[in-house]
């Protein structure tokens, strides 16, 4: 697998984790090109860019056309940001289910990476991380890419996105590039830190690939369902939040997904109903 991580030098997060990366992977740079340098080891590549990271629409052609190299997957180093200010290492695809408020493209998800971004997760989990939340993200901003992404972040605040010794735990599991076995799912309801989905994955082997978090329901459309489950690579599946609050919509874009070709999954028995 071509792994290329993104480090985008603007944002203090990343640069913390990329700077770690760096050293604990023995990157070393090979080239620059249109405002990126590329730092390669024996195993992945690291990509760094000069303006925020979320508004980068099409980095992965830019890559391929700078450097002669199409990535296979990417993997945004970022911030975390939180009303509450908890410390936090989150994981979360990308992409937009209505307006595209912070990045990438109205309507449009990016294809996501199941198996790593929940191997990532687990992995991080398994760690001591002193007080910092780990978990998912619901699908959420930019930028609009062709190949499968995913952003691992560090919050929610300045002492957090400068952290060192979280920047590199977060490093180290990055470098593992762990994939979780299993069965790949859209979670579909909840809310937008996808806990219930969480321990989901933990209990079962079942991998995340794009969340449906409650707040986004009413965005959900024939033509967007089935560019979700198009853009979920090895997902035959759904896996549902039930959530009394919101079953009616939650229930509507099941419909969606089964029309799409996406089967339900039990996650109590992990069997299909």
């Amino acid at each position: 697998m071509n792994t290329v991580f993104v480090l985008c030098t603007p944002d203090p997060a990343s640069s913390n984790v990329g700077g770690q990366l760096k050293k604990l992977g023995g990157f070393e740079k090979e080239a620059s090109a249109g405002g990126k340098e590329l730092f390669a080891s024996r195993d992945a590549m690291i990509v760094s860019i000069d303006s925020i990271h979320i508004h980068r629409e099409g980095l992965d052609d830019e890559i391929e056309r700078d450097f002669g190299l199409r990535p296979d997957r990417l993997v945004f180093m970022s911030t975390h940001r939180s009303a509450t200010n908890t410390p936090a290492i989150t994981f979360h695809p990308i992409g937009n289910y209505g307006e595209a408020r912070l990045g990438g493209m109205p309507c449009e998800a990016v294809p996501s990476c199941p198996e790593l971004m929940t191997g990532l997760l687990l992995s991080m989990q398994a760690k001591e991380h002193d007080g910092y939340q780990v978990t998912y993200e619901a699908t959420h901003h930019g930028p609009h890419l062709r190949t499968p992404a995913l952003f691992a972040e560090i919050g929610s605040d300045e002492n957090a996105w400068r952290d060192e010794e979280a920047g590199g735990r977060l490093a180290a599991v990055l470098l593992s590039m762990s994939e979780s076995e299993g069965v790949n799912a859209i979670g579909i309801g909840g809310g937008h830190y996808c806990s219930r989905f969480k321990e989901i994955a933990q209990k079962r082997k079942i991998n995340f690939g794009h969340f449906i978090p409650n707040h986004s329901l009413p965005s959900i459309d024939e033509k967007v369902a089935s560019m979700i489950a198009e853009r979920s690579p090895g997902t035959a599946h759904y896996v549902i939040h039930e959530d009394r609050k919101n079953m009616d919509g939650i229930e509507r874009v099941a419909g969606l997904m089964e029309a799409a070709g996406l089967r339900r999954l039990d996650h109590q028995s992990a069997e299909l109903r």
